[in-house]
C-alpha cells in the first residue's frame, strides 16, 4: 500500500465475535476497549459474561498499587461503600444476555447488604443466567477488629427462591444461615461450596430443593 501503517484486521471481524473475545477481559479493561474505535465503543455491552472485580473498580490509584505490589485490604477497602452504585450503573448500561456472571468482592460489601442487593438485581432483570460464581475477599483478620463475636459476623441471606434459574453456582469463603434462596431450584446441576460456614440443617435443605444436582 506504500505505507508504515498497519492494517486494522479486526475491523472485518464481526462485533459479536469481538464481544464475545471481550468475556475474556476483566470488565474494567473491556469497558476501557471502548477507546480503540467508533465499532469498539458498545461492545462490552453485549458480553455474554461479566466479571466484577470490587478491588479493580475501587479508584484507580489503588489499582495501580495493587499492580504492582501488595496492598492490605483495609487500604483499599478505604473506598469501596462509594462505588456501590457503580455496578447498578454497569448492569443499566449492559443490554445483551448474560448467561455467565461473577462478583469478587470485598467483605465490607456484605455489610449492608450490597451483595444481595446485586445478585437479585441481575437475576431478576436479566433473562437467561444460567451460570453464577460468588467470591468474598479475605478479610486479612479485618473482621476480628470489627466484630467481637462470631454470630455477629455479616451472612450471605438471599430472597425466597432467588436461585431458581440457575444451572451452576459458586460460592466462597461466606457464612450462611438460611437456604431460602435455594427453595425450588429445579434446575441447578452443579453447586460448588468452598470456605462456607453453615449449619448441617442448612446443607439438608439446600440438597432438598436441589434435586437434580
Amino acid at each position: 500500500m506504500g505505507s508504515d501503517e498497519i492494517p486494522d484486521l479486526t475491523k472485518k471481524v464481526p462485533a459479536n465475535v469481538l464481544s464475545h473475545i471481550l468475556t475474556f477481559l476483566p470488565l474494567d479493561e473491556a469497558i476501557r476497549s471502548g477507546i480503540l474505535s467508533k465499532k469498539w465503543k458498545d461492545l462490552w455491552r453485549n458480553t455474554t459474561h461479566i466479571e466484577l472485580n470490587e478491588k479493580k473498580l475501587i479508584k484507580p490509584l489503588s489499582q495501580l498499587l495493587i499492580s504492582r505490589k501488595f496492598v492490605p485490604t483495609k487500604d483499599v477497602t478505604k473506598g469501596a461503600n462509594r462505588y456501590a452504585l457503580l455496578v447498578y450503573r454497569i448492569m443499566f448500561h449492559h443490554y445483551g444476555d448474560l448467561p455467565s456472571f461473577r462478583i469478587l468482592h470485598l467483605w465490607k460489601s456484605l455489610l449492608l447488604g450490597e451483595v444481595q442487593s446485586w445478585v437479585e438485581y441481575v437475576l431478576k432483570t436479566r433473562e437467561g443466567v444460567q451460570k453464577l460464581s460468588l467470591e468474598c475477599e479475605l478479610d486479612n483478620g479485618e473482621m476480628g477488629e470489627w466484630f467481637l463475636f462470631k454470630d455477629d459476623i455479616p451472612k450471605l441471606n438471599f430472597s425466597k427462591g432467588i436461585f431458581q434459574s440457575l444451572g451452576s453456582l459458586e460460592m466462597i469463603n461466606y457464612n450462611i444461615n438460611c437456604s431460602n434462596a435455594f427453595v425450588g431450584c429445579k434446575n441447578l446441576k452443579t453447586l460448588k461450596l468452598e470456605k462456607i460456614n453453615l449449619a448441617d440443617r442448612i446443607i439438608n435443605d439446600i440438597l432438598n430443593n436441589c434435586v437434580v444436582l
